[in-house]
C-alpha cells in the first residue's frame, strides 16, 4: 500500500547523500582550520575522500546510520532554542544553562562521539566481531548473563546491562556530581 511518508526510493540515492555529506563535511572543516590556504586545494581533497567514501559500503552504512541521530539532535537544538527565544531568554542565558559557550560545546562533542560510535558500531561491529571470532568456527557454550554471542547488538547489550557496568556508571555519575558540587563556587 502506498503512503505518503514511504521513502523506500530514496534508499537508492543514498551513496549519493553520503558523498554530499562527507564532501561538504571534509571541504567545511579544511576551510575553518585553513591547513592549505586554498580553496581549489580544499575542494580537490574534499572531493577525493568524499568519492572513497561513497565507493566504500560499509562507510555509507556508518553515515546512513547516523545522520538521522545527528538531524534529530540538530532539530531538538533548534526547538529548544526557538521556544527560549519566544520566551524572552536571552541566548546567553540559555548557553549558561549547559555551562556556558564551553560547556555547550563539550555537550555537542560529547552527544555527537555517542552518535559516532553507535554509528560506527552498527557499521563495523559485526565484522569486527566475526574477524575476532576467526571466521566459522564452532559456537562454544558461554555463562549465562557473558557476552559470547554472535551478534555485536546482543554483545553491545549485554555489557551495558551487565551489573558491574551499571555499577560502575553509577559510581562514576555520583563521583561526578560531587565534583561539580565541591568544585562550584559558594553563592
Amino acid at each position: 500500500m502506498a503512503t505518503v511518508l514511504d521513502l523506500s526510493v530514496l534508499k537508492a540515492f543514498m551513496p549519493v547523500f553520503s558523498w554530499l555529506f562527507a564532501f561538504l563535511l571534509v571541504y567545511g572543516f579544511l576551510k575553518v582550520t585553513n591547513i592549505f590556504k586554498n580553496d581549489g586545494i580544499n575542494a580537490l581533497i574534499a572531493f577525493v575522500f568524499s568519492l572513497m567514501v561513497a565507493v566504500s559500503g560499509t562507510a555509507t552504512g556508518a553515515i546512513s546510520a547516523m545522520a538521522p541521530w545527528f538531524m534529530v539532535i540538530i532539530f531538538f537544538v533548534f526547538i529548544i532554542y526557538l521556544i527560549g527565544s519566544f520566551m524572552g531568554i536571552p541566548t546567553a542565558d540559555m548557553l549558561g544553562t549547559l555551562g556556558g559557550p564551553r560547556g555547550a560545546m563539550w555537550w555537542i562533542l560529547i552527544i555527537g562521539f555517542i552518535i559516532l560510535a553507535a554509528g560506527l558500531s552498527q557499521s563495523f561491529g559485526q565484522q569486527l566481531l566475526k574477524a575476532r571470532e576467526g571466521g566459522n568456527q564452532t559456537a562454544t557454550v558461554t555463562a549465562p548473563g557473558s557476552t559470547g554471542s554472535p551478534s555485536i547488538g546482543q554483545n553491545v547489550l549485554l555489557t551495558l546491562t551487565n551489573a558491574k557496568v551499571l555499577g560502575m556508571v553509577l559510581l562514576l555519575l555520583i563521583s561526578a556530581l560531587t565534583l561539580a558540587l565541591m568544585s562550584s563556587p559558594i553563592k
